[in-house]
């Protein structure tokens, strides 16, 4: 396989702003940990801290994904193959990730929902807000992880045009 020197450059800048990304990515999953943490511990309402704490446990989770993601990274001698796996991981990983949100997260945001409804009846605009959030954050996140797979396959498809897999 006759490699290019630009196109291994390209696959290397891909590779760090990704890891980057990857980074911010687990950063935020921590710091929500925290809070949410924090709300399951001071938190005035049983399933409220029922459902923070649910909440902190998913991100922890997520938390857990990104760094088995980072730990399973390939170490293949040749970068365009190691590339071309980490572009098919990557892919696999951002299909994965909404229904993974909603099957892990939706009981916690539905806990706490339940608990700020059924100790002040007369608010119930701060669980529907919850609810409502927590819906605009997920299709917030299927946008943007619609528009990262879209980039991922056409940089597989540039990768697999200039130098088709064995």
């Amino acid at each position: 396989m006759a490699e290019s020197p630009l196109l291994q450059q390209k696959a290397t800048h891909f590779r760090i702003k990704e890891r980057l990304r990857d980074t911010i990515d687990l950063a935020g999953c921590l710091i929500l940990t925290c809070f949410l943490a924090a709300l399951a511990i001071f938190g005035e309402v049983l399933l409220c801290r029922l459902g923070a704490a649910w909440l902190a446990i998913t991100q922890l989770y997520c938390a857990w994904r990104l760094l088995q993601f980072f730990r399973n990274a390939p170490s293949l001698q040749n970068p365009l193959l190691a590339h071309r796996h980490d572009l098919r991981q990557r892919l696999l990983f951002a299909n994965d990730l909404i229904a993974l949100s909603v099957r892990v997260s939706g009981p916690g945001v539905l806990l706490s929902a339940a608990g700020w409804y059924l100790s002040a009846p007369a608010d119930w605009i701060i669980p529907v807000a919850l609810v409502a959030a927590w819906a605009g954050m997920l299709f917030m996140k299927r946008d943007a992880l619609r528009r990262k797979t879209v980039k991922l396959r056409r940089e597989l498809q540039v990768l697999d045009s200039a130098f088709p897999p064995a």
